[in-house]
C-alpha cells in the first residue's frame, strides 16, 4: 500500500524476489538487518512509516469522495456524507493499527530481500552513504515526499481514474453475466438491489424487496394485506 522507506521501497521494487526464495547467508542477513537499523532507525520507525501512510490514506479518501460513484449520492444526502466520513475514519485507524501491528514483520522481511539483493561489502557502502550529512538529509526527506503537493495531486488522479474505469469494466461484466440469465446458463440473479439502495441513500425509493432475503420477509409481516 505505502511500501516502507523510501530507500526500501526504491531497492526492493527495482529486482523482484524469486518465485523460491533462495536462502540467505547469515551474515549477509545481520548485515542487511544492521542496514535497515539505519535506513528506518527503531526509535523513528513508527512515525515514518505513519508519515508516509498518513498523505496516502488522505488521498485515498479525498478521491473517493469526489468521484463519480459518491458524489452524487454524498452532495444530495447530507446523511449519506456522514456515514462515508465515519466509515473512513474507522478504515483510517484500522489501517494504522493493522500496520503497526505487523511492522516488525515487514522491518524483516526487508532486512530479509536486502540480504538477498546486496552483497556485505555494497551493503556496508550503502550504510556509510547514510551515515553521511547527505544521507542523512535523504532519509529525513524521504518519508515526507508522499505529502509533497505534486505526488498528493498525480496520486487522487490515479486513484480517481482507477475507481472511474472500475465502474466501466464492473459495468461491462454485469451486462455480460445478465446476458447469460435469458439463456439459462446461470441462476437467476436479483436485479436492481444495488441501484435501489442507492436511490433510497438519496432520499428516494426504499429498497428493492429480493424473494428469499431475510429482510424482505421482515417486510412482509409488516405489511397488510
Amino acid at each position: 500500500m505505502l511500501g516502507f522507506a523510501a530507500p526500501a521501497v526504491a531497492q526492493t521494487q527495482a529486482t523482484p524476489a524469486p518465485a523460491t526464495a533462495a536462502p540467505i547467508d547469515p551474515d549477509r542477513l545481520e548485515a542487511a538487518r544492521d542496514l535497515v537499523d539505519i535506513v528506518i532507525p527503531a526509535d523513528r520507525r513508527e512515525a515514518m512509516v505513519l508519515g508516509m501512510l498518513e498523505p496516502t490514506v488522505q488521498n485515498m479518501e479525498q478521491a473517493l469522495l469526489t468521484s463519480p460513484q459518491f458524489a452524487g449520492i454524498i452532495e444530495s444526502n447530507p446523511q449519506a456524507r456522514q456515514i462515508v466520513l465515519d466509515f473512513l475514519t474507522i478504515e483510517r485507524q484500522q489501517s494504522r493499527e493493522l500496520l503497526l501491528a505487523n511492522l516488525p514483520g515487514l522491518v524483516e522481511a526487508t532486512a530479509r530481500a536486502y540480504a538477498r539483493r546486496f552483497s556485505e561489502r555494497e551493503m556496508e557502502d550503502i550504510a556509510e552513504f547514510f551515515e553521511t550529512r547527505s544521507g542523512q538529509a535523504y532519509l529525513d526527506g524521504a518519508s515526507t515526499v508522499m505529502a509533497d503537493p505534486d505526488i498528493a495531486i498525480w496520486q487522487r488522479q490515479m486513484m480517481t481514474e482507477s475507481m472511474t474505469r472500475a465502474q466501466t469494466d464492473i459495468a461491462e461484466l454485469m451486462r455480460q453475466l445478465a446476458a447469460l440469465e435469458g439463456s439459462g446458463s446461470t441462476p437467476q440473479q436479483p436485479r436492481g438491489s444495488v441501484n435501489s439502495y442507492l436511490d433510497a441513500m438519496r432520499g428516494g425509493s426504499e429498497p428493492e424487496c429480493v424473494s428469499g432475503d431475510a429482510d424482505c420477509a421482515q417486510m412482509d409481516e409488516g405489511t397488510p394485506e
